[in-house]
């Protein structure tokens, strides 16, 4: 999205590219161009999108302290930041989480020689392409309940659409889905990633295992 911009489309020429609103579009770019320490809070999970474009915009940084507007009218403290999690916790999380993948992608029905199709598609939603497409499907503000079931939120996030028409209609709702519920469970963007690396390199052994790709 940003190369694009770069290049000379501007934000109404990529919305209408991509099916999506102007401002979704210039969210991207901004999040695209954020500051190394805002980046990191994002990254982390530590904010969410609206507070880092937020502070980009008004060149605040998380680190530095904001002012006090006057004495007799204190502007009200930020919620803590969550603590960091440890490696080890990332770990275990991690560990968790592709178990959770994998439970869900064997649920989905979808015949292992599909696998790699959807699996390309996930990875292109982390990093390419399909980014726009988790962006759209990301938790809205207070939607996230970290003591909710894991495998109920699964459920809720569950793509309601009419019968697919074909193979790649099961997969294109199968990586909505996911995108959806991912999002929901994993707060941690790194230890999101991690599972679903996970869970590629075990779903992607049983493929091989079966002699399908």
């Amino acid at each position: 999205m940003k190369k694009l911009h770069d290049e000379g489309y501007s934000l109404a020429e990529l919305a209408l590219k991509f099916d999506c609103s102007k401002s979704l579009v210039r969210d991207l770019v901004e999040l695209a161009n954020l500051p190394k320490d805002l980046e990191e809070a994002y990254e982390l999970g530590k904010m969410g999108r609206k507070k880092v474009l937020e502070l980009a915009r008004t060149g605040k940084s998380p680190s530095k302290p904001q002012e006090v507007i006057s004495p007799q009218k204190p502007t009200k403290p930020e919620p803590a930041s969550a603590p960091m999690m440890s490696q080890e916790e990332r770990e275990r999380k991690a560990s968790g989480g592709a178990d959770l993948v994998i439970e869900w992608f064997r649920s989905t029905g979808l015949p292992p020689c599909d696998w790699e199709m959807c699996w390309s598609q996930v990875n292109s939603g982390l990093y390419g392409r399909l980014l726009l497409l988790f962006t759209s499907e990301a938790p809205k503000l207070g939607e996230i309940n970290p003591d909710e079931d894991p495998r109920a939120v699964i459920k809720r996030c569950q793509v309601k659409s009419k019968s697919p028409a074909s193979m790649a209609d099961v997969i294109n709702d199968s990586v909505k889905e996911l995108a959806r519920w991912s999002q929901r469970i994993f707060q941690d963007r790194e230890v999101m990633k991690k599972a679903f690396t996970r869970a590629e390199s075990q779903l992607r052994r049983e493929a091989r295992e079966l002699r399908l790709f």
